[in-house]
């Protein structure tokens, strides 16, 4: 859970989103936990991109701005194509001890012991399913690399999961292999081998 808080409020009847927009104030909704119907609300555009760069999608998020304070994960934030700049958002309310299904991403850390070792790191799973209460529910989920030989590999079961949550994935799934630095490339030499010259178009008549 985040240690900061975020200041929202409940939007105006009538202000269009344009208008909000313009005024660098983003628009949004929020639904569910204690709240049966979607609350319209809307966030400085600074405070939204604040709370971006310091939470993920599995992050629980403090608000407080409205009767009373709540936390809430991100559904969904629409940004501008080429900024980058948040243009609409969706937050979800979320119960205390409340049981969720969300994607966790998977960080790969280590990597700078290997230096020198003539290994690259293959990965595979980047993301996992975790189901159970949001409070428990990390930001990410490491998988260290740095004791890894070569055909060396990291699945879902040797990964450090917090108490009383729940894999959905197959355990065996493969996280990441440790390959010989130069397996990568030589894989892709091999596929430029089989790839044909193009045909030559044969040379018109000269009349």
């Amino acid at each position: 859970m985040s240690n900061a808080k975020y200041q929202v409020r409940e939007r105006k009847a009538g202000v269009k989103a344009k208008q909000l927009r313009r005024d660098k104030i983003v628009p949004g909704i929020l639904y569910g936990g204690t709240y049966s119907e979607s609350l319209m609300i809307e966030m400085d555009q600074n405070e939204l991109i604040r709370l971006m760069r310091e939470n993920s999608h599995s992050s629980l998020v403090p608000l407080v701005g409205l009767e009373k304070g709540i936390n809430v994960i991100i559904k969904e934030i629409q940004t501008e194509n080429f900024t980058g700049i948040p243009r609409h958002f969706d937050f979800q309310a979320m119960s205390k001890g409340e049981v969720m299904t969300i994607p966790i991403p998977i960080k790969i850390i280590g990597e700078e012991e290997l230096k020198g070792k003539d290994i690259y790191i293959q990965v595979g799973l980047t993301e996992l399913h975790l189901k159970g209460s949001v409070e428990k529910m990390p930001d990410y989920i490491e998988a260290d690399v740095s004791k890894l030989g070569i055909n060396d590999r990291i699945v879902l079961s040797d990964l450090k999961i917090p108490g009383g949550l729940e894999i959905l994935e197959e355990k065996e799934a493969i996280i990441c292999i440790a390959q010989p630095s130069g397996a990568g490339s030589a894989e892709e030499e091999t596929e430029e081998e089989k790839t044909p010259a193009p045909a030559a178009e044969p040379e018109a008549k000269k009349e």
